[in-house]
């Protein structure tokens, strides 16, 4: 791999295949939590919510690293999308 585009290519080959991964379980873990949600009731579903929300972070960095603000972004945002398919979910039921 003596040719830079070569190594570009590679490097975006597995920055898509790491995309991919993310998004298929991105989707997977939203529905899956999302139906879990509908099966435990209201009541614990909001508290399964909450706690994704308030108790998911990283351990051992410091509080206001890049990264760790990343991951917290994306587990604020996990939980929004897990609650709204939760919310699509029981109104298909009514």
């Amino acid at each position: 791999m003596d040719d830079p585009s070569d190594f570009r290519e590679s490097v975006l080959r597995q920055i898509e295949q790491l995309q991919a991964r993310q998004t298929a379980l991105d989707g997977l873990v939203t529905q899956v939590l999302a139906l879990l949600c509908v099966k435990m009731g209201p009541h614990l579903s909001a508290e399964l919510i909450d706690k994704i929300r308030s108790e998911m972070h990283v351990q051992g960095a410091q509080p206001n690293d890049r990264f760790v603000l990343l991951v917290e972004e994306y587990v604020a945002k996990l939980a929004d999308r897990i609650e709204r398919a939760h919310s699509r979910m029981t109104d298909e039921d009514r």
